[in-house]
């Protein structure tokens, strides 16, 4: 008995160390990867849904990525978007990567960027919110001149060139009226200048769901009526968003 248990003693130890040499060594730290070869820093959407995403590259080459946008659906990453890009060596770049639509709600929106060779990974996530509605109000200050025809004839019907600007105004809410005034002569032939005016004293309101949209009305009533002319200021606009 006295020699069994010294023999008991060394045999475990001897398996024991056996197992600890056999066994793999217990990670310390982070595991190693490449993935931070590529990142993306920072990722945004505008008013419009328009994505830019900035990445900065550490390669020494340029790189061909493919960039991914998913959107977060009951729990799940759904992919509304897929692209390429060429990312630069060794400097922080944006890219546009087109439009995402805003909905009613807040959207969970999430950026992939992969390369293929050499494997290379980065993703970044955003909360998108609720689309905004985009206002634009309009009126004048009292009649304002559109459009103007000088004629002198005896065979033409006069003012018909002012009444194309006059019904494009009407179609936009404005009241208008048409006035011609006539210099006769003795000898010779009289002389006409018609004048289109166009007014709306309260304001009217228009919602857009973009800016674009917004922004593109606005240009076009400004070419029908005019924000000044000779007689003195004429069409007034306000902006409003919620």
């Amino acid at each position: 008995m006295k020699t069994l248990v010294p023999t008991l003693v060394a045999t475990f130890a001897l398996a024991t160390q056996s197992l600890s040499l056999a066994a793999d060594p217990v990670p310390v730290g982070p595991t190693p990867s490449k993935t931070d070869v590529i990142v993306v820093t920072h990722i945004k959407a505008d008013a419009d849904g328009d994505i830019k995403a900035t990445i900065s590259s550490k390669s020494s080459t340029v790189l061909s990525a493919t960039y991914k946008i998913s959107r977060l659906i009951g729990g799940n990453w759904s992919q509304i978007k897929t692209g390429t890009i060429s990312i630069p060596a060794k400097k922080t770049s944006d890219f546009g990567l087109g439009r995402v639509q805003r909905t009613k709600e807040e959207q969970k929106i999430r950026l992939d960027v992969t390369v293929a060779n050499p494997k290379l990974s980065s993703a970044r996530e955003l909360s998108m919110h609720p689309k905004k509605l985009f206002i634009l109000k309009y009126k004048t200050r009292g009649w304002v001149q559109i459009a103007y025809q000088f004629q002198k004839t005896t065979s033409e019907l006069t003012g018909q060139a002012v009444k194309a600007p006059a019904a494009e105004a009407r179609k936009l809410g404005f009241q208008t009226k048409i006035k011609t005034d006539t210099t006769t002569v003795l000898f010779g032939t009289d002389s006409y200048r018609t004048y289109a005016y166009a007014r709306m004293d309260n304001y009217t309101v228009k919602t857009f769901e973009t800016t674009d949209e917004r922004d593109r009305f606005k240009r076009m009533i400004y070419k029908v009526v005019p924000s000044y002319t000779n007689d003195g200021p004429g069409l007034i606009s306000q902006e409003e968003e919620k």
